[in-house]
């Protein structure tokens, strides 16, 4: 794997385990690392902000397969603060990353 996309890839990691340690999910938190681990295999160099990544997997592992009801126990505002990026960034990577991994 590339340099560059090892480090797009680690900064997606740490970003997931950041919100994991302020928002604790251990079941989320098994879910989202899983559909990371699934994400990696499949798309080569994710494009765009790693923050944004990093909330369509929560997001995706939240909702898999589900009616999309957001990331539990945290308002849009919220999740939208802690990445710094808006919801429907957050929902473009979730279905992305949900087409992929969720068919």
């Amino acid at each position: 794997m590339p340099e560059k996309n090892q480090d797009v890839w680690q900064k997606i990691a740490d970003k997931v385990q950041k919100f994991f340690a302020l928002y604790p999910n251990f079941v989320l938190r098994s879910e989202a690392l899983q559909v990371l681990r699934a994400a990696k295999k499949k798309i080569a160099i994710p494009a765009g902000n790693p923050s944004g990544w990093a909330g369509g997997i929560i997001y995706a592992a939240a909702n898999d397969r589900r009616m999309p009801l957001g990331i539990p126990e945290l308002l849009n505002r919220e999740a939208e603060e802690f990445f710094g990026v808006t919801m429907g960034t957050i929902r473009r990577r979730a279905a992305r990353v949900s087409r992929l991994i969720f068919v």
